[in-house]
């Protein structure tokens, strides 16, 4: 059986995605969308790149000509892009027209009531979104109930560590301190978290890591003072604060780098480590309620101190309420009994490459 064939405009939007300079590779998918009026999902996506790249005028006028069309589907899409291009500009009443356009296509469908959700939340209307969602939930098909249901699940997780998380006292559970983490170090990439690195740096101190790399990405609060601070205050630790000016996010490659850079660094120090963790701000490593705090921290030293482990993996848990669940009946509320979220790792976890004497946590 012969291979399909791929068209010319797939390969090149592959070259413009992966290209340094990719102003040529643009302009000939313009071309190709000139040549190839029919190919709407051609359209679709070069207007992707074109909001991308601050062309919004070019990619309005793509993004028209879709909505013209006589497919339902393109349509459907095209209304949804646009939508999402105007809430990013702060055009919510545009937006809304765009999302119900989209709705009134395909009523049964749960990406407009996911698009409408995220429009209320970025005009700071969160508290309306619960509302809408479950006003909209019966009217969805089954598979989109069960993918609302999800996003409801996940949102509720978040929204409820937004609001304990700045309660007096607050903390995660830690099961005490394990020793084998001062031959650990932590990599932390941070932008604008004042609001919580502090208590990110407090707690994996008390839990026994003494040396840290903190990427600040160009915060533009206090996140850089309070990584300071807790590094002048604390002389048992090696802190190392770099300013890191490249905008993008590119953690993976970033955490690469510094990953050898901590290492070498902290010899410096005369501190050897043995495991590097990868944590965000939002992320600290808590025990399980379910176990006994000291067979955990037995486990924990146990698993550090084994040569022959080389890599953990940490199942990571977002919880709006220590009630995991267990079953769920054809009967049951998904809004009422739909309130955890937990994700486990899949075996095949992509980290940065590390040399062969260094082991990591995924």
């Amino acid at each position: 059986m012969s291979e399909p064939i791929v068209p010319i405009w797939r390969e090149l939007l592959a070259e413009f995605d992966g290209a340094a300079d990719p102003q040529p590779f643009l302009d000939r998918l313009i071309q190709e969308a000139f040549r190839r009026p029919g190919e709407f999902e051609l359209h679709l996506m070069l207007v992707e790149r074109m909001f991308a790249r601050g062309r919004d005028a070019r990619g309005l006028a793509i993004n028209g000509y879709v909505l013209a069309c006589g497919d339902p589907h393109f349509r459907f899409r095209a209304h949804l892009q646009r939508a999402d291009h105007f809430r990013r500009h702060g055009a919510f009443r545009e937006a809304e027209a765009d999302i119900e356009a989209a709705r009134a296509i395909d009523p049964g469908s749960h990406w407009p009531v996911l698009a409408m959700a995220e429009n209320l939340a970025q005009e700071g209307r969160v508290g309306e979104r619960g509302d809408y969602i479950r006003a909209e939930y019966e009217g969805l098909r089954p598979e989109s109930r069960a993918e609302i249901a999800r996003h409801y699940a996940g949102w509720a997780a978040f929204d409820h560590f937004d609001r304990t998380r700045a309660s007096p006292g607050w903390q995660p559970r830690r099961p005490g301190r394990v020793p084998a983490l001062e031959r650990a170090g932590m990599i932390l990439l941070v932008k604008d978290e004042e609001d919580i690195i502090g208590q990110n740096l407090s707690h994996h101190y008390a839990l026994g890591f003494r040396a840290f790399c903190v990427l600040n990405n160009m915060s533009t609060d206090n996140t850089r003072e309070i990584v300071s601070r807790f590094r002048d205050s604390h002389d048992d630790c090696f802190v190392l604060l770099v300013d890191d000016p490249v905008r993008g996010h590119y953690q993976a490659d970033k955490m690469r780098v510094y990953a050898e850079t901590l290492q070498r660094h902290a010899e410096i120090a005369g501190l050897r480590l043995d495991w590097l963790f990868f944590i965000d701000a939002d992320e600290f490593i808590a025990s399980d309620t379910s176990r006994p705090s000291s067979e955990q921290l037995s486990a924990l030293e146990r698993r550090l101190n084994d040569p022959d482990t080389r890599v953990l993996v940490m199942h990571w848990i977002h919880a709006a309420s220590p009630q995991v669940l267990e079953e769920f009946g054809s009967e049951d509320d998904p809004f009422e009994k739909i309130n955890v979220m937990r994700y486990r790792l899949l075996p095949l976890v992509p980290k940065p490459d590390l040399n062969s004497d260094l082991k990591i946590v995924q």
